[in-house]
């Protein structure tokens, strides 16, 4: 039934694909901002798309799926925050 879900679907992947972009940018832009919100509102967009479409059987999977796709770059953007300031640092001391 998932996979049935996913092939007709096409709109969730470009759902998964917008909210990591926007995830990221909001990573990006608002450093200190807490991840976790952005998360927990992605989740909420989730649960929302799981009842605009009417499929609230897979909806814990959904909110799943796009929780760790969100996940992704926003542990990139902060992992690549955190090397710029430690080579800021490293370059202050020599």
């Amino acid at each position: 039934m998932l996979l049935f879900f996913l092939l007709n679907n096409w709109h969730f992947f470009v759902l998964v694909m917008i909210l990591m972009m926007v995830g990221g940018l909001i990573s990006f832009l608002f450093p200190r901002f807490p991840s976790l919100l952005v998360i927990l509102l992605f989740a909420v967009i989730g649960l929302i798309y799981a009842f605009v479409y009417n499929v609230q059987d897979i909806s814990i999977l959904l909110i799943t799926t796009i929780c760790i796709f969100t996940l992704i770059p926003i542990a990139l953007v902060k992992y690549t925050l955190y090397l710029q300031q430690l080579a800021e640092r490293l370059e202050s001391e020599q």
